[in-house]
């Protein structure tokens, strides 16, 4: 298309620009409408931005998909796996969400050379168009059948437990809002937490930068393979973690 890569790349600071105005405001969505229904039209968002990516002729056009994944990212993952995590789970939390986390790392390295594979056996239209019917086939499911504990005549897990911990009178640790906001300390924590997250969005740029120098697509999408294999080998840790 002769688009350079600093132009099409920025669909992605849409992307998490979009999710950084949409998060603060996905609880109260999901206490307000049933979570199938925001789920689905989650995975249906994330999969038609892809599709439609397939179709583009010009860079603006991509930007229209970045603020589509913007939305369709904060309600699917960052939002609602945390909000399932803490429905399904009152023991051992911390642990489920490592895990979940997990698993997206070990998504990574296995999609990742499936999608360089792809791009230069059927083309990056075909590939995007592709991607959307995958996302929309492996989500969906989950999405439109799942159920809540209650519904199956189940207990969450380790209710019994936080029942028990609940009677119990616990001293309460920790500092109040009021002073939080005014220590160094509550300000270091996100500006450690911007520059964790340009570290993370540095990665994503390393594959164009690979390919501009002659790299072919799969071996540069196999970098994602060793990226998310520090995710994979921390699976003990999070298993056993108390």
């Amino acid at each position: 298309m002769g688009i350079g890569t600093d132009d099409i790349v920025f669909y992605t600071t849409l992307m998490y620009f979009v999710m950084t105005i949409s998060l603060p405001f996905a609880g109260k969505i999901f206490s307000k409408f049933n979570i199938r229904l925001i789920l689905s039209v989650a995975a249906l968002t994330d999969a038609l931005a892809f599709r439609l990516m397939g179709t583009y002729t010009s860079v603006y056009q991509f930007y229209v998909s970045g603020v589509l994944l913007g939305i369709g990212n904060t309600f699917l993952i960052f939002a609602a796996v945390p909000l399932i995590i803490n429905n399904l789970f009152k023991v051992k939390m911390g642990t489920v969400l490592g895990l979940s986390m997990t698993c997206m790392g070990i998504s990574g390295a296995i999609f990742a050379p499936i999608t360089g594979y792809l791009i230069e056996t059927i083309g990056w239209r075909s590939s995007y168009m592709a991607l959307g019917v995958f996302i929309a086939v492996l989500t969906l499911p989950f999405t439109i059948f799942r159920k809540n504990p209650e519904e199956k005549n189940m207990t969450v897990y380790g209710s019994e437990i936080a029942e028990e911990s609940s009677k119990k009178v616990v001293e309460e640790t920790g500092t109040p809002l009021k002073q939080a906001i005014k220590s160094v300390s509550f300000y270091g924590l996100f500006i450690f937490t911007g520059f964790l997250g340009l570290v993370v969005t540095v990665c994503f740029h390393i594959p164009n930068h690979l390919m501009s120098e002659g790299f072919s697509t799969i071996s540069c999408n196999c970098r994602y393979v060793c990226h998310d294999w520090t995710n994979i080998r921390e699976i003990p840790f999070r298993l056993f973690k108390r």
